[in-house]
């Protein structure tokens, strides 16, 4: 009885010492994964504003603009993103639109259309495509 719970209990634990073990760079992947957890069309916070030049005479309107609520920490994480991380957020279902709304922000692109397309599903049918080619584009 004593030698099969022994060789129970060295099965057990040669069984858990073989799972994968997270290397440093899957450890700090999963870390900017958590942190970048802010981007996703549930969340986000963000507003359409008209914006006119302050330091023009005459002050004249220069467009639609977005707005995007974010702390200091998120506009850093967000300034670092690389382009196929970008690319990648565009073609995922749960931050397509939080990551469009966030370059339009970055890159401060008119977004008049955005007024018209506010919702998700509206973007998604008549403007996805569009802003994709336009990122593709941008981002290279």
């Amino acid at each position: 009885m004593k030698a099969k719970l022994l060789i129970l209990m060295i099965l057990v634990m040669f069984i858990s010492s073989c799972g994968a073990h997270k290397t440093p760079q899957s450890e700090e992947k999963d870390s900017i994964t958590r942190q970048l957890s802010f981007i996703n069309n549930k969340n986000i916070d963000f507003s359409i504003k008209k914006v006119a030049c302050d330091s023009c005479f005459p002050i004249i309107d220069i467009g639609y603009r977005v707005k995007v609520k974010l702390s200091a920490k998120q506009e850093s994480l967000i300034a670092k993103l690389k382009k196929k991380e970008w690319i990648h957020m565009l073609n995922d279902e749960t931050t397509d639109y939080a990551a469009n709304i966030l370059l339009y922000y970055i890159y401060k692109r008119d977004a008049i259309v955005l007024l018209y397309n506010r919702d998700i599903r509206k973007w998604r049918d008549g403007m996805k495509s569009d802003d994709m080619l336009y990122w593709n584009h941008i981002l290279k």
